[in-house]
Formats: C-alpha cells, sequence, structure tokens
C-alpha cells in the first residue's frame, strides 16, 4: 500500500542492524495527519537534528550520503516494507507523479492540437 512518508537512505552506522541497500522510513503519515498540515513540524525536528546524526559519517556504498540525506526535506509516496529485522523499508514511487503529469500534460497537447 503507497503512504506519504520521510525517508532516508539506509546507513547500518546510524540505523543499526546489517547493511540494505535501501531507503528507511523516518515517519510515515496518514491522509488526515497530512491535510491537517501534522507532518511539518515532525519534519523540521528531523532537519534539525538531522546535522547531528550524519557529521564524519561516511556510508560504504554512497559517497555523497550528507548532500543525499540533506535533500530528504521533503514527503515522498512510498510502498512500505517491514523486513525480517522488524524495520520499516521503502520503494520510492514519488517519480510516478511526475511521469503522470507529463504524459497528462502531452495528451492535452495532442488534443488541443486536434481540435
Amino acid at each position: 500500500m503507497l503512504q506519504l512518508a520521510t525517508c532516508e537512505p539506509y546507513f547500518n552506522e546510524i540505523h543499526g542492524g546489517s547493511s540494505v541497500n535501501t531507503y528507511i522510513v523516518i515517519y510515515s503519515y496518514t491522509t488526515d495527519e497530512f491535510y491537517n498540515n501534522e507532518w511539518i513540524d515532525e519534519l523540521k525536528f528531523y532537519m534539525r537534528n538531522l546535522n547531528r546524526k550524519i557529521t564524519n559519517k561516511e556510508h560504504n556504498i554512497i559517497r555523497n550520503y550528507p548532500l543525499i540525506v540533506n535533500n530528504c526535506n521533503k514527503l515522498n509516496l512510498v510502498e512500505s516494507l517491514v523486513d525480517n529485522d522488524g524495520r520499516e523499508l521503502c520503494i520510492i514511487h514519488t517519480y510516478k507523479i511526475n511521469i503522470i503529469k507529463r504524459l497528462w500534460k502531452k495528451k492535452k497537447l495532442n488534443n488541443a492540437i486536434s481540435a
């Protein structure tokens, strides 16, 4: 099931456990929490504490990990998965919204030209 969430690349030095090459869910939100803007304070709290968490950390796979994590200051549309260790991992689907928008825009443009 798709949901709204903030997520970041998994890093075993910060998140614990064995290394996994995917994203981990930091916060997930219901539609009511989204519409009531309850996610904004949690995102601000997360971003304030993020720099302390990643200072002087080098990821074993991702060279620019701090830069990528600093860009995680947004909501994503994700598919949430729980692994055997109980970690809530996710697959990001936000890019699909842009694909749909692009196809819709192209379809509207083709309809306008043919009319």
